[in-house]
């Protein structure tokens, strides 16, 4: 035999033999991932659940069908969420482990302290898991199932939405109100004030402010800092849920809310209103709330309701004493000590008039500018004000009047008045350069 035939027969075998072994290695892979997917399927139910049984060492009951939603069977009242309770039936209908642990060692892993969830479907098969502790990583759960006596690890996901307690699928929240379409918010605070925020008409002055303004609880009413107002305010209102419940309350006056600590009403553009009455303190965490529109008593968080209790208005309003074009204007009067100057709007025709007298657009725009940055630089602590230095009367186009009045204070503020309340100051500098602007115009 030749060494070229020779050759020829060994590559041919070298080709075959390779070939075999990618095959066979193939399928080694293929039914090993078989294997390992059979493995991780616990369960895999196709028919429609019937009725679920929740039950752990603090609890238990049973949830049935009324109609399309879930109820607690002999509390069929009580609200619940919906989609809380069709995501652990879902979990369970198709539960997959991560691990198997190959053990039924409960108390290691927490199942004796931990929730069962059962489902039984219209053909009366039953399916049951007990979920135990979390893994301290975070990445999952562990999940006993008696069908096979043995414990698992499921993913974190599907251990948060199967253990809970029955009372835990109770729907938390205050009546829906859609905040994107907030037509007014109205807070009432025992012993300090009431205020009340809008969404802005004419759409944000700048970015960050005037989206909303406050109408209620200032001398006049005031653009609001979108961040501040969402901080202090709007995102603890909209995280304000139930803790506890009291299903059979007694009087309101057994909970404060004949004398209540705080009110918060909302109304959005569809007509949908909520109202939130805190009431006394249930603990050293808690207050008793009620919602509208719920039968129960329930206890809310303080870290949320104190937040807006506690929030200063003055910290979320903008600055600028001023906050709108002069074209929303029809009269603007400025005097001094010595000066008196009435400028008239007349904005059909673009025309300003200074004492009866047509102006040069240029010159009173540099007035209105040095006029719109006279900012509030803070809180007067006294009202004992001095003598007055300068008042700012202003009509808008639609009838409505404000009036800014300043009045000596200490050696480098003038305090300020707002229709009449005295509680702001503003640096003498700012001031001080307006009115010489006033005088030589």
């Amino acid at each position: 035999m030749s060494s070229q035939v020779r050759n020829l027969i060994i590559g041919v075998v070298v080709i075959i033999v390779a070939v075999a072994a990618y095959f066979g290695i193939t399928s080694k892979n293929k039914a090993q991932e078989e294997a390992e997917a059979k493995s991780q399927e616990i369960f895999a139910v196709d028919e429609t659940v019937k009725e679920i049984h929740v039950s752990s060492n603090e609890e238990e009951g049973v949830f049935v069908k009324d109609g399309t939603n879930w109820v607690i069977v002999g509390k069929e009242y009580v609200e619940l969420s919906q989609i809380d309770i069709d995501q652990a039936v879902a979990y369970v209908k198709n539960l997959t482990s991560v691990k198997d642990l190959g053990t039924n060692d409960k108390a290691s892993y927490g199942i004796d302290e931990g929730v069962t969830f059962t489902i039984i479907t219209e053909s009366g098969s039953e399916y049951t898991v007990t979920v135990g502790d979390e893994i301290l990583d975070g990445q999952g759960y562990y999940a006993y199932v008696p069908e096979y006596d043995n414990i698992y690890v499921i993913d974190s996901e599907a251990g948060k939405a199967i253990k809970k307690n029955i009372s835990d699928y109770r729907d938390r929240n205050p009546e829906y109100v859609d905040y994107s379409q907030l037509e007014y918010m109205k807070i009432t605070r025992q012993g300090k004030d009431t205020f009340t925020i809008v969404p802005n008409p004419d759409g944000e002055i700048e970015e960050g402010l005037g989206e909303y303004i406050l109408t209620e609880g200032f001398p006049c009413e005031m653009p609001v800092l979108t961040d501040a107002l969402a901080e202090n305010i709007g995102g603890p209102v909209y995280e304000i849920t139930a803790q506890s419940f009291i299903d059979d309350p007694e009087s309101d006056e057994s909970y404060g809310f004949d004398d209540p600590y705080m009110v918060i009403e909302l109304k959005d553009a569809l007509d949908l209103s909520c109202i939130i009455t805190v009431g006394d303190p249930a603990d050293d965490d808690t207050r008793y709330a009620k919602f509208s529109g719920k039968d129960y008593v329930c206890t809310v968080k303080n870290s949320k309701t104190d937040l807006i209790y506690n929030a200063d208005l003055f910290s979320i309003i903008g600055k600028y004493y001023v906050n709108v074009p002069v074209t929303d204007m029809s009269s603007l009067t400025i005097s001094t000590s010595d000066t008196v100057r009435t400028f008239t709007v007349d904005s059909e025709n673009g025309k300003i008039f200074a004492d009866n007298v047509e102006t040069d657009i240029q010159s009173f725009s540099t007035l209105y500018g040095q006029l719109a940055q006279l900012t509030i630089d803070g809180r007067s602590e006294s009202e004992k004000f001095g003598n007055e230095v300068l008042t700012i009367d202003i009509t808008f186009s639609d009838g409505t009047e404000e009036t800014i009045e300043f009045f000596d204070y200490d050696n480098n503020y003038y305090g300020s008045a707002i229709n009449g309340e005295k509680i702001t100051l503003t640096g003498k500098g700012m001031v001080d350069s307006f009115i010489e602007s006033v005088k030589s115009y």
